[in-house]
């Protein structure tokens, strides 16, 4: 510890001096790891033959590392993990410099040499093995194993004794441990006494308690032991008693004073039999048991009588039954059945081949389960839990772990429900099966094969009787399902015909235009899902908003009619004013004559000019012209050089516009050869875009109204008028919804006079 001391507090300058001299001769052409030498050093790091000595030349505590110096005169690098456990430091401290060392590896690192695995010469001396005592005694005797004595912490694994050796030493220590299996075994035989002798003493320290002393301790053994092992006499007290359904005898021990044992000699359990103790009894003690055991003896036919009520009363039977019967119910059930499949995880096995001796292989896959569901119902509108709803599923067996069966839904159900049935009987076979009483002539008077006979026949009768009953109670219950279903179907049907009426009556609404109040509609339910109480409570409210509906659309009409009526009156009443009020505009405005003057100059201007074929052409109709009446007001424009707004100017209180096409229309008619008077120079206000007035189309009745040309997709619709000329409008929302759906739509032109009924579309 003085020399690891001074190394420690001297290290200062040594360190540094050891470092500047491993730089410079790592860095310098003929140092250790410079390149001329680079090769030799990595040559002399391989021990050829065994370890490499060396010393332990500097060393930093704190940092855990130092150098050693090996006989080659090479310094080595060397952590603290590489050092044997006999010279490894405590951490903070450092090991004993110049103590010899023997290094096993070293290597060639990026600094410079390491040193691994670093012995002491401990370590590097051979293991001398030894067999030494090891572990408690055993009768005097303990184990031998082999030690290595040279060197601690080196497992038994290592030794080189041989194995024979080492058997041969423990033979004395197995049969310790034999003799010991037998002292701990709480039954006693005869290899007991042949290995430890006759007990030195006996006590009894309860009557079924007794204790055998020995030189090296006490065995403890039952009374019912001592008689198994037959060591000792017994023989019978002349007493027994009836205890459950058996009849115990009691005996004693005449070489152990105290001792005594209760023994079974007769069952009493369904078919009476006698015990090989019985034949241990006093003659008279015979006798009373088998009077007691005669008078438990049972007919055959009350045996099976006692069995079948006992297999149909145990619980766990009860409910393997219960299940099984309910299984069958489920798949005798109406509905919808169907097959699902389902994957997942799970560990496979494969057994491996004789030849493969590693065992059998496991390893992770995916497992398809699939399963068959009866009963159900399917849900009119799909829902993320499923599209069906109840019912009850059971797992299809197969063989693989993927694929699917091959049978149908129906296929599979017959099938199940002959699998379920085939357990039932099973369960009955199982338990039907008793073995007949032994042949023993002082109980039993019938042969066995009799006694089966009269056993199996009440079995059966019995057995008859209860699966007629369940027959009565399974088809009461699956009549109650059958009725529960169908009221369900029946209840369904009523809700769809609910849904019908208000599909209906909304569609009459339509038809009539008739506003709808927006999420006024009732619930309107959905089959599959909702229980037969919700669904009636749907149908009642449908029904009323039914009713509701037919009695609020004639309202709504007779109401619109008359608010229609009202409004005709009134357009009319505005039309006729307006026309009086144009009238009396026109009068006064052709009054003035400017207007004819002006269309009487302009035509004489452009017959002139262009011809009189030519200026026809220039002034021809707006309604037979092949363009519109700006492009044509341009064109005479450009003609004549005039601008028609400022020879028009404004004649009252038209617009330049209006000024301007009558003006045309007026030229129109003077080039065409027409006397055009004042009166009759003005077009009619009403289309000032077209100078012919369209004939109103008359009323005619529904039944004899024209099917019009098919709308567009968006529902644009088309009808022609007498005079050649069309007029189109687009079908509003409600009316594209019903003719989507097939309907009758009556259409009125909002373009003719008095908006009139003009046809009918229909896909």
């Amino acid at each position: 510890m003085n020399a690891g001391g001074s190394c420690v507090s001297d290290f200062a300058g040594q360190e540094a001096i050891s470092h500047l001299r491993w730089l410079y001769m790592s860095v310098e052409k003929g140092g250790p790891t410079g390149p001329d030498n680079k090769k030799n050093s990595l040559e002399k790091s391989e021990p050829q033959g065994g370890k490499i000595r060396g010393t332990i030349k500097h060393w930093n505590a704190e940092k855990g590392f130092g150098f050693l110096r090996l006989s080659d005169g090479r310094e080595v690098f060397c952590h603290v993990s590489e050092l044997c456990e006999h010279i490894r430091p405590p951490r903070g401290q450092a090991p004993v410099l110049d103590s010899p060392v023997n290094v096993k590896k070293v290597n060639q690192r990026d600094r410079g040499l390491a040193a691994e695995e670093v012995e002491c010469g401990a370590c590097a001396a051979p293991e001398q093995w030894e067999l030494q005592p090891s572990g408690p005694e055993v009768f005097g005797v303990r184990e031998m194993r082999p030690v290595c004595v040279n060197k601690p912490n080196v497992s038994s694994y290592s030794s080189t004794i041989p194995r024979e050796e080492v058997e041969r030493a423990n033979e004395p220590f197995k049969l310790a441990k034999r003799k010991e299996t037998l002292w701990n075994w709480s039954n006693i035989e005869d290899e007991f006494f042949r290995e430890f002798g006759e007990p030195q003493g006996i006590r009894v320290e309860d009557e079924n308690k007794i204790v055998l002393s020995y030189s090296h301790g006490e065995k403890i053994v039952s009374a019912d032991s001592a008689m198994n092992s037959k060591h000792w006499e017994v023989a019978p007290s002349g007493q027994w008693k009836e205890e459950g359904e058996s009849i115990k005898a009691e005996f004693i021990f005449p070489d152990i004073s105290g001792a005594k044992v209760w023994r079974t000699v007769a069952s009493l359990y369904i078919n009476p039999s006698l015990y090989k103790e019985f034949e241990l009894l006093l003659e008279s003690a015979q006798q009373e048991v088998l009077a007691k055991v005669k008078e438990k003896i049972l007919p055959p036919a009350d045996i099976a009588e006692k069995r079948f009520n006992d297999f149909l009363s145990e619980d766990y039977r009860k409910k393997e039954i219960r299940k099984l019967r309910d299984d069958i119910h489920s798949l005798q059930a109406p509905g919808e059945s169907f097959i699902s499949s389902s994957t997942h995880k799970a560990q496979l096995y494969e057994p491996l081949s004789p030849d493969e001796r590693r065992g059998d292989f496991y390893y992770e896959g995916s497992v398809t389960t699939h399963s068959l569901t009866v009963g159900a119902r399917k849900k009119e509108q799909p829902h993320w839990s499923g599209d069906y709803r109840g019912g009850k599923s059971f797992v299809v067996p197969y063989s693989e772990y993927t694929g699917a069966p091959k049978e149908t839904a129906e296929q599979l159900r017959d099938k199940l429900i002959a699998e379920k049935r085939q357990q039932l009987k099973s369960e009955f076979d199982h338990a039907k099966k008793m073995n007949p009483p032994s042949p023993d002539a002082r109980l039993y008077t019938l042969d066995p094969e009799e006694w089966s006979k009269q056993y199996e026949d009440r079995w059966d009768e019995m057995q008859k009787t209860i699966e007629d009953q369940w027959k009565i109670e399974d088809a009461q219950l699956l009549g109650e399902t059958k009725q529960s279903y169908e009221q369900y179907e029946n209840v369904a049907k009523d809700l769809l015909a609910a849904r019908e009426e208000v599909e209906q009556a909304e569609r009459l609404a339509r038809v009539s235009r008739v506003p709808l109040e927006y999420n006024a509609r009732p619930d309107w339910g959905n089959v599959g899902s909702d229980t037969v109480e919700k669904m009636q409570e749907q149908i009642t409210a449908l029904h009323a908003y039914a009713v509701k509906l037919n009695e609020l659309i004639p309202n709504a009409v007779r109401t619109r009619e008359q608010e229609f009526q009202t409004e005709k009156a009134v357009r009319e009443e505005e039309e006729r004013q307006k026309k009086a009020k144009e009238k009396s505009e026109i009068e006064q405005f052709g009054a003035s004559g400017k207007l004819l003057d002006i269309a009487k100059s302009l035509a004489a201007e452009a017959e002139q000019k262009l011809g009189l074929d030519r200026a026809q052409a220039l002034f021809q109709d707006t309604s037979n012209a092949p363009y519109g009446r700006a492009r044509r007001q341009a064109d005479i424009e450009e003609a004549l050089g005039k601008d028609m707004q400022v020879e028009v100017q404004s004649f009252y209180n038209f617009s330049r516009a209006r000024d301007v096409d009558a003006i045309l229309y007026a030229v129109t008619r003077i080039l065409g050869g027409a006397d055009v008077s004042v009166e009759t120079s003005q077009p009619d206000k009403s289309s000032p875009e077209s100078p012919k007035s369209e004939p109103a189309t008359p009323e005619v009745k529904i039944e004899e109204l024209p099917r019009l040309t098919s709308p567009d997709k968006k529902g644009w619709w088309l009808h022609e008028l007498p005079n050649g000329s069309r007029h189109s409008d687009k079908l509003n929302k409600i009316d594209k919804i019903a003719y989507d759906a097939g309907e009758r739509i009556n259409i009125r032109c909002p373009s003719c006079p008095d908006n009139p009924l003009v046809g009918y579309v229909q896909k």
